[in-house]
């Protein structure tokens, strides 16, 4: 039988019990690192909302003339542009080192398993259905840590917050109709889920 892969609840058991792995016992550096990297995308949010005003705040003060005020801005948006790119450097560095941190959890975990006992002959002897287990673990680290510290650095863990904090900021330009028409784009978009299926079937199938 043709085992099927989807985003279930299955799904969501395994999700933690990793984070489990990649965060707890000897491994809780890894989770105060994270904790650190969750800060700074927050404020990476918030300053790179700060930036996104810079166009507007200079229209306003040419149109008025203020010499003053176009100074101030042309300081405070010298240091949101320098506070922006630091912050994306640090983020940026400090993804990379989870990255091997990460990666040396998931070695050390699976490595224990696959060593314990004699699993290590029956998958090399008995088992048919997995060539080259060293290659194997390697491969399917490598991919597990790839495309999870993409999620990461895609600011998925921080999408709760940034929803809320731009669904405030759109109820004060724009009143209910803003964050009215966020969230129901965001629920048309569990349109997904029905092509997701199928996706996630064929790229495990590619991955095997």
């Amino acid at each position: 039988m043709e085992r099927r892969y989807n985003f279930d609840f299955l799904f969501l058991k395994k999700f933690l019990e990793l984070h489990k792995i990649l965060y707890l016992g000897q491994n809780y550096t890894n989770l105060i690192i994270f904790m650190f990297l969750l800060a700074i995308g927050g404020l990476e949010t918030f300053v790179g909302y700060r930036v996104g005003l810079i166009s507007g705040n200079f229209y306003k003060v040419l149109v008025d003339k203020d010499q003053d005020a176009f100074m101030s801005t042309c300081l405070e948006s010298t240091a949101l542009i320098l506070g922006i790119s630091v912050i994306k450097a640090v983020k940026k560095f400090t993804t990379r080192r989870l990255y091997v941190r990460w990666r040396r959890a998931l070695c050390t975990h699976i490595q224990s398993i696959y060593l314990h006992g004699i699993n290590f002959y029956k998958l090399s002897l008995f088992n048919e259905e997995i060539d080259n287990p060293d290659q194997r673990i390697t491969a399917d680290v490598n991919s597990l840590v790839t495309t999870y510290g993409g999620l990461v650095d895609d600011d998925l863990f921080l999408l709760p917050i940034a929803t809320g904090y731009y669904a405030y900021k759109a109820y004060q330009g724009a009143g209910w109709i803003g964050p009215t028409g966020m969230f129901g784009l965001f629920l048309l978009s569990f349109i997904n889920k029905i092509f997701m299926t199928p996706v996630a079937n064929r790229t495990a199938q590619l991955e095997r």
